[in-house]
């Protein structure tokens, strides 16, 4: 088991306890110590503070557990942030509703380019309004997506 695994094993089910999801994760190497980037999601959001709390739980965690032995490490404990990526089923979920753009893998209607409203998700796809007539879209044909932003 490669170290960033090992990191999950061990973080995800104290996230959870602590009211978080891990969103991403990501073990950058730089020199004699290692950067250990936690992003953390929840339903109702994350605070700065929250981050700061998780943060010091994680430390904690990561140094009892002594997955690093001696090599130094830098703990970041931060939110996706509002642009985050959208990249599995429950994401999609979460923004039903909301205005989505996506990069696709191939081309659906001449474009590698789609934008719609996320009007829901199974488990292999998301169903999109575009134009007034609703497509779903494979999640395998999806390269990237993200909200787009309304401004009123």
């Amino acid at each position: 088991m490669n170290i960033r695994d090992q990191i999950i094993q061990t973080v995800e089910n104290r996230l959870t306890k602590l009211g978080f999801e891990l969103f991403e994760l990501k073990v950058i190497p730089t020199g004699p110590r290692k950067i250990v980037r936690v992003y953390i999601d929840s339903p109702t959001g994350v605070t700065i503070e929250n981050c700061e709390n998780v943060s010091r739980d994680l430390s904690m965690l990561l140094d009892v557990e002594n997955i690093f032995g001696r090599q130094p490490y830098i703990l970041e404990v931060s939110s996706p942030g509002a642009d985050r990526p959208l990249q599995t089923e429950k994401d999609y979920q979460r923004n039903t509703g909301r205005p989505v753009k996506l990069k696709l893998k191939e081309q659906f209607e001449k474009s590698k380019t789609l934008t719609g409203k996320i009007l829901g998700s199974s488990g292999s796809g998301v169903r999109l309004l575009v134009k007034e007539r609703e497509v779903e879209i494979p999640f395998s044909q999806i390269e990237h997506a993200k909200i787009e932003f309304e401004f009123k």
